[in-house]
């Protein structure tokens, strides 16, 4: 099910570019979970039928979706770090709170994110999670 979504997510990709839209489509890591009762013969089946379909985890580790990572250069150049003084702001990436009196990075376009998960964000793709402002590469 999941390389389906993957498929289906890289199809409208080409389709929008080909419809003149630029478009990239993100790196999307999830986990489902699910729970089913189930005869062994039947989970045995479901479970050859799901590796059929899924590529190999090596060749999911290893594509990069044409991501293109920032240059380092503009990373340590164009990030800010600023200081946080409420915690009502969450980090986008993380999804974590930011304490008072902490530290962030900035990024140009003036969001706001955990210094290291934007550092590592930025070291898959050059493009502001939030609104895709387009940093060097």
């Amino acid at each position: 099910m999941v390389h389906t979504i993957i498929r289906r997510g890289l199809e409208i990709a080409d389709w929008t570019f080909e419809m003149g839209f630029n478009c990239r489509v993100l790196r999307l890591d999830s986990v489902i979970q699910a729970t089913a009762v189930v005869s062994a013969a039947c989970l045995e089946f479901i479970m050859s039928r799901v590796l059929a379909g899924s590529a190999p985890a090596e060749e999911m580790e290893s594509s990069d979706y044409g991501m293109v990572p920032a240059l380092e250069s503009s990373i340590r150049e164009m990030v800010a770090t600023v200081r946080v003084d409420d915690g009502d702001d969450n980090c986008t990436i993380c999804l974590e709170g930011f304490e008072g009196g902490t530290y962030a990075a900035r990024m140009p376009c003036s969001h706001i994110f955990h210094g290291e998960c934007i550092e590592e964000w930025l070291k898959q793709s050059h493009y502001c999670p939030v609104c895709r402002f387009e940093m060097p590469y």
